[in-house]
């Protein structure tokens, strides 16, 4: 009896063992899935940021570097150049009124995926437009306007900041009780923007 309650006893414990190990493995599958959610985000709103930016507004752009705005690209230091593109506003340039760039699952019929899958998992994405720095090479297909000067075009860095967070409120913001089923992840490169104005 008492080989077969020690036995029984190891059986026990291994099994709670496979169970635990089970249990992580699956929630760290579920932090990579949602961590390359988060960089997929980011790179769709560098992405998306670039593809919205008409030649024809390049000079308005250039100008939004310097309303004032704070990036945390520059630090958070003031007075650096710096403007912002949400993902609300290249819903608001690219897309109907009723479509969203990210969308919830079906909360009618209760099993339609949504972006991220089947959870009330919600994202969206920042770009921040920093450093501006006058290119000194020319760009293909420009030479010189009428008035014989230079066009001019301006190198930007973009950062694009995602994030995929579960929803609960089902509200497309980040309360503090879902902040930590957040993941982030940032995505930069370059555009070039031009010609500019005079």
């Amino acid at each position: 009896m008492f080989i077969v309650l020690m036995v029984l006893m190891i059986l026990s414990a291994i099994g709670t063992f496979a169970l635990s190990t089970a249990r992580y493995e699956v929630e760290t599958a579920g932090y990579r899935r949602q961590r390359a959610q988060a960089s997929e985000a980011a790179e769709f709103g560098g992405f998306a940021a670039q593809m919205s930016m008409d030649p024809t507004r390049s000079t308005w752009y250039v100008q939004q570097l310097y309303r004032g705005e704070v990036c945390t690209t520059n630090l958070g230091v003031l007075g650096l150049p710096c403007y912002h593109i949400y993902a609300i506003d290249v819903e608001r340039m690219a897309l109907p009124t009723s479509d969203h760039l990210f969308v919830r699952p079906n909360e009618v019929m209760g099993h339609a995926e949504g972006s991220f899958g089947l959870d009330m998992i919600d994202g969206g994405f920042v770009v921040e437009l920093t450093e501006p720095a006058e290119l000194q090479r020319p760009v293909a297909g420009w030479g010189t306007d009428q008035n014989a000067n230079t066009v001019k075009f301006i190198d930007l860095t973009v950062t694009s900041l995602g994030t995929v967070f579960l929803d609960g409120n089902l509200d497309g913001i980040i309360q503090d009780a879902e902040r930590p089923t957040a993941s982030f992840a940032s995505a930069r490169g370059h555009v070039i923007v031009g010609p500019l104005l005079n």
